[in-house]
């Protein structure tokens, strides 16, 4: 799993499913109101809207979180449905806690709608999450890397030279301990540590969320010491 547990509550389970769509890089609207095409102008609450800009044609997603103590009916995967066409939708997912009442698969079979748990959504979208997370952490390294393959290092970093190879140390650590993480991390093999450097503590972690809102804000927080030592933006 992503967070390593199911959510408590229905605005857990909101905020995470929100999350997730985020680390991808997707925009996404949270229990936001959207007028409806067909109704007169009726407002529809969604529980989560995303949408991933990365295709030419942008996809829209919407996403029912029903964090009931009963099973979803077959009526509200219907309603779904209408909402879904007179938003525009390409995709929905209705992620319930306690399943699906019979008739429910049918009226969502061949319309873009999956019916699924909470760790059936995690499971769906796992895959690529993991890829995302990864591509933040070397994002940061090619950026330092490609600075100091241009020469101007000694140049612009002038009497900072030395806390400036320091931060850049610090960096390349973390980095490469990430990397001899990275199989760990894709099978989820649990736990997920951070090397201590100067400036950040080691702590291990037991699920992969965590370990990635730890690692990558130390990153970039490094990144921008760095970059405020050689006097530009990378």
């Amino acid at each position: 799993m992503i967070m390593g547990k199911n959510p408590s509550n229905w605005r857990e389970l909101e905020d995470w499913v929100g999350q997730i769509f985020k680390d991808l890089n997707f925009e996404v609207k949270i229990g936001e109101d959207f007028v409806r095409n067909s109704l007169n102008g009726s407002i529809v609450n969604i529980d989560v809207w995303a949408k991933d800009n990365s295709h030419p044609t942008p996809l829209i997603y919407l996403i029912e979180c029903k964090h009931w103590g009963k099973s979803v009916s077959q009526t509200v995967v219907d309603g779904f449905r209408s909402v879904m066409n007179d938003l525009g939708a390409n995709v929905g997912y209705i992620i319930s806690k306690k399943g699906f009442q019979e008739g429910a698969y049918e009226v969502a079979e061949g319309r873009n709608i999956f019916l699924l748990t909470y760790e059936e959504f995690e499971n769906t979208f796992e895959n690529k999450w993991v890829e995302s997370m990864c591509q933040k952490v070397i994002n940061i390294e090619e950026e330092i890397s490609d600075y100091i393959k241009s020469d101007n290092l000694i140049e612009d970093s002038g009497n900072d030279y030395r806390e400036v190879v320091k931060i850049k140390s610090e960096i390349y650590s973390l980095i490469g301990f990430f990397k001899f993480y990275k199989k760990r991390i894709k099978y989820n093999k649990y736990p997920f540590r951070i090397i201590e450097t100067e400036s950040v503590e080691s702590k291990a972690f037991n699920n992969r969320k965590d370990y990635f809102d730890n690692l990558i804000p130390h990153l970039i927080s490094l990144k921008k010491k760095f970059e405020s030592k050689i006097g530009k933006q990378l």
